[in-house]
């Protein structure tokens, strides 16, 4: 082949790796996940108190750092490490919050008491919205995925309010695990975290629901989509095996049985 030729063909390969890369956000894996579970987990067994809340004035941040990051590793778990306080900020009324959280996926428990329109964005140290975590009218009660796709980092929320509201960040291993085969209730907004292997169908009953219903399942390679329904909604769908956390959007009581295979 002549130099020129091959220095030809050398540019055409580079061209075409490089229109190959994507930017799509990659999630938060499930070793990922399950490590931080795990460590957090074995370091709670080990206190013989739980930390006091911290809490953070919603008028400025933290003066220290508060991190529930247990750098996870890709391959192997880590030895335990001590567990970290939630975070818990309050206020009422509109207000914007700044958080120091650490770079781990979390979940946040929120309570607001009012009659008018309530919502909370995240987002990042660019001031880029992440999500929109709560979109509700009235008084809300109940705990929300944060920061689950990499490079998702929380460092501030904007709340709208009309009264008092509360938000309490904790380490993934809070969030409520259920055990499976098996039914699961619960009321609202929820992260459950799935204890078995091979989870392979899902039966919801959301009737007594009146408003959107909604359910996503996380596996580690992105969130899916089951059920986006306005109840009341009964009705079975196919879980991919390899799931292990649902998230549960609801306003309502609702049932879920899960199986395995």
């Amino acid at each position: 082949m002549k130099p020129y030729c091959f220095a030809l063909l050398t540019i055409i390969l580079a061209s075409l790796a490089c229109d190959a890369v994507t930017t799509t956000p990659v999630p938060v894996s499930q070793v990922d996940i399950s490590t931080a579970v795990a460590a957090t987990f074995f370091a709670a067994q080990a206190q013989t108190q739980a930390a006091a809340p911290i809490v953070v004035p919603t008028n400025k941040p933290a003066s220290a750092p508060i991190s529930t990051d247990t750098s996870i590793a890709t391959d192997t778990p880590l030895p335990p490490t001590p567990t970290t306080a939630p975070i818990v900020l309050k206020g009422s009324g509109d207000s914007v919050v700044d958080v120091q959280k650490g770079n781990q996926p979390a979940i946040a428990k929120i309570t607001y008491n009012g009659s008018d329109n309530f919502a909370i964005q995240n987002y990042d140290d660019n001031n880029t919205q992440i999500d929109l975590l709560v979109n509700t009218i009235g008084s809300y009660q109940g705990t929300v995925p944060l920061d689950f796709m990499k490079d998702e980092h929380t460092v501030r929320f904007q709340v709208t309010a009309s009264g008092p509201w509360e938000i309490q960040i904790l380490p993934i291993v809070e969030a409520r695990h259920e055990a499976i085969p098996g039914n699961i209730q619960g009321t609202g907004d929820d992260v459950v975290y799935l204890d078995g292997k091979n989870p392979d169908t899902l039966t919801v009953d959301a009737s007594e629901e009146k408003d959107n219903f909604a359910i996503w399942s996380f596996d580690g390679t992105g969130v899916n989509l089951l059920v986006n329904e306005i109840a009341p909604y009964t009705g079975t769908v196919v879980l991919d095996h390899s799931t292990f956390i649902l998230i549960i959007n609801a306003v309502g009581k609702w049932t879920l049985n899960i199986t395995t295979k």
